[in-house]
Formats: structure tokens, sequence, C-alpha cells
């Protein structure tokens, strides 16, 4: 489950991310080790003298949101997916590399409940 965002997006899925999480904390431990959570931040806006400042900030919303939240400094995950700058993504990719789910912007409670969905049956 990837969520990608830039600084400004953060809270923008803020329902969808607290759905998910509430859902993989039903989860079994087994089921828990069969899924990947991973925040992207877009830090390729960040310039040198506020590099600390971002990494900081990062390392703050990682024990807030209890995961590991990864920083695109260079800007190379965007191209893989498409990704346009200023924009939230959420992503399901499957074991084999399939991207299932994909959707920009604030999704709606319909498009969380697919994902949520979506999850369930990749177990």
């Amino acid at each position: 489950v990837l969520f990608y965002e830039t600084k400004d997006t953060t809270e923008l899925n803020r329902m969808a991310k607290d759905q998910l999480n509430a859902l993989f904390e039903t989860l079994s431990s087994a089921q828990k080790e069969d899924i990947i959570r991973l925040p992207v931040i877009d830090c390729s806006a960040a310039f040198w003298p506020f590099i600390s400042v971002w990494k900081n900030k990062l390392m703050e919303n990682a024990k807030i949101e209890g995961m590991d939240i990864y920083g695109d400094w260079d800007g190379s995950v965007k191209p893989l997916f498409s990704f346009q700058n200023k924009k939230t993504y959420l992503v399901i990719i499957d074991r084999n590399g399939t991207v299932c789910f994909f959707e920009e912007g604030q999704l709606p409670q319909s498009k969380i409940d697919l994902a949520r969905s979506l999850l369930l049956s990749l177990l």
C-alpha cells in the first residue's frame, strides 16, 4: 500500500489513511506480515538549508503514524508511476507487482471502501 504525497497534501487523505490503518490493526500477525505500508513524501522541493528540517519532520511524523516514512529526495519515485507534482496518490500493488488500485486526489468514501475490500481480497 503506497501513499504518495507532497508536504502540502499529507492531510488530504487523512480519512483514508486512518481507515486503512484501522483495518490493518484488525488483521492477524500473519496477515500484517503480508502487507507493506509505505507512505512516500515528495521531498524533491527541499533545498540544502532546510533539508534537516524536512528530515526531522519526517521522523516526527513516522513516530506519530507508527511506521517508516520514505522521503523521495530526488523525485525518482514520481516517474515510476507517472505521479504529478503537488498531487496525492493511493496505489495498491499485489504480490506479483501488479498495480491493482491507483487513485489520485482526495478519496471519497466509496474509493476508500473499494481499497479496503481489495486489500482483504489480496490476503
